[in-house]
This record gives structure tokens, C-alpha cells and sequence, in this order.
């Protein structure tokens, strides 16, 4: 055998040894397929004792959302010391249906919008990702009953962390459930 034919025959071996190491075309990570009805179960007004999220149904492709997060500031101390103001915080939220996938864009504080991709969807869960975001770069809804719960999590400070949110409906009805009509 000519030495060019074995260097022909070794390149094609190790261009087959690459190939078989390479996972299949249909492992290889995508974005979920989804339309925006799927998420009708999330559209509500929802509110704890320190929080409220407001979701529009999902209309044109898209679902608007507002945030709000009062937290009591510590009591003063010494005589005389007045407790300082509540911490209030806001967020605007849509999510955007582009093609066949959603995408979560997220504007803290009136901040540029962020966006989180689709990245998981079930019955009642969805999760969005952004691995390229400092904090959060995940974040998750998913319905446990009657309660709406989401979860943002991601790296701080080369440790992953999570913050938990947990949300009973603030009466009416409730889209998505069962027996309700989706719109």
C-alpha cells in the first residue's frame, strides 16, 4: 500500500472514530417546539404575603406580566428610631412566541429586557435558560395545584443558588385548569 493511500485510510478511520463519538443529530440540545397557548395555565393574578405576579393570557404570541416584591425593611433600634420603608421591587416579563420556540424576556426594575429561552415544557412547568446571564439563568413556573410556584436559580460567586416563590390566585377563575375554558 502507497503511503498516501494509508494516510487516505487512516484520515477516513479517524474521521469514523469522530463521527461514532458524537452524539446523534436528535440528542443534540434544541429548543422545545411549543406555541404559547401551552402556558394558559400560568395567566392569573397571583400573590403571597410579600409578592404579586400579574399574567395576561396568551394572546397575538404573546403574555405580558408584572412583578411586584415588597419586603419589610428591619425595625430601627434605639430610642426614638423610626423603621425604615418597605424594600419594593418590580419587574416587567413577556413571553414571546419566535417561530417554534417561547422566549421569556425579562426587564428587572424597569432594566433593558434579558432573554430566556425555552429550554423544558410539560404539563404545567416551563423552564427558561440564558447560560449566559450572571444571575438568575434559569428560571422556572410550575403549577402545584391551585398555587403557582417559580424558581430562579443559576450561579453566585462559583455556587449555584435558587430563590423559591410560591403564589395563591387572587380569586376569579382559573385559566387552564381543569374544566376551564382556554381562550
Amino acid at each position: 500500500m502507497s503511503a498516501r493511500r494509508a494516510w487516505a485510510v487512516l484520515a477516513a478511520a479517524a474521521m469514523s472514530a469522530a463521527l461514532a463519538a458524537m452524539p446523534p443529530a436528535s440528542t443534540v440540545a434544541a429548543p422545545p417546539r411549543a406555541g404559547i397557548e401551552a402556558l394558559v395555565w400560568l395567566a392569573g393574578h397571583w400573590k403571597s404575603p410579600e409578592a404579586e405576579e400579574v399574567w395576561l393570557e396568551p394572546r397575538g404570541g404573546l403574555m405580558l406580566a408584572v412583578s411586584r416584591e415588597i419586603r419589610a425593611a428591619a425595625a430601627g433600634t434605639g430610642r426614638g428610631a423610626r423603621a425604615a420603608p418597605p424594600r419594593v421591587s418590580f419587574e416587567y416579563l413577556r413571553i414571546e412566541q419566535r417561530d417554534d420556540t417561547l422566549v421569556l424576556q425579562a426587564s428587572p426594575g424597569g432594566a433593558p429586557p434579558t432573554p430566556f429561552t425555552l429550554a423544558e415544557l410539560g404539563p404545567r412547568r416551563v423552564r427558561f435558560s440564558n447560560a449566559g446571564h450572571d444571575f438568575p439563568q434559569h428560571i422556572l413556573y410550575w403549577r402545584e395545584g391551585d398555587m403557582l410556584r417559580a424558581r430562579i436559580e443559576g450561579p453566585v460567586e462559583g455556587q449555584m443558588r435558587s430563590i423559591d416563590y410560591a403564589w395563591t390566585r387572587d380569586g376569579g377563575s382559573t385559566p387552564g385548569a381543569p374544566g376551564a375554558g382556554a381562550p
